[in-house]
């Protein structure tokens, strides 16, 4: 799928959702890169990478992933970040 349509980030997103179910996380960390690549404002995308970045302990770039889809305005990701006090 992903040969027919390189520039839609759902299709990326939907495959890094499959990589993240099957375990395999660094596959998951790179499609939801490659969605937002292709659509910087796709938010759903910084959201699970910054869940995956979080629990692989990667905490910087997670929050950065965090800070961007809560100006995009992902809910979750605004209240979060205010929980913790930290500004996006």
């Amino acid at each position: 799928a992903i040969g027919h349509s390189p520039r839609s980030p759902e299709i990326y997103y939907n495959r890094g959702i499959t990589h993240e179910k099957a375990g395999k996380f660094i596959k998951a960390i790179e499609d939801y890169a490659n969605a937002v690549s292709v659509d910087p404002q796709y938010g759903k995308a910084y959201c699970n990478r910054a869940s995956l970045l979080w629990s692989q302990g990667e905490t910087k770039q997670a929050i950065e992933d965090m800070k961007m889809a809560a100006r995009l305005g992902m809910r979750e990701m605004q209240v979060f970040l205010k929980s913790k006090g930290i500004e996006w």
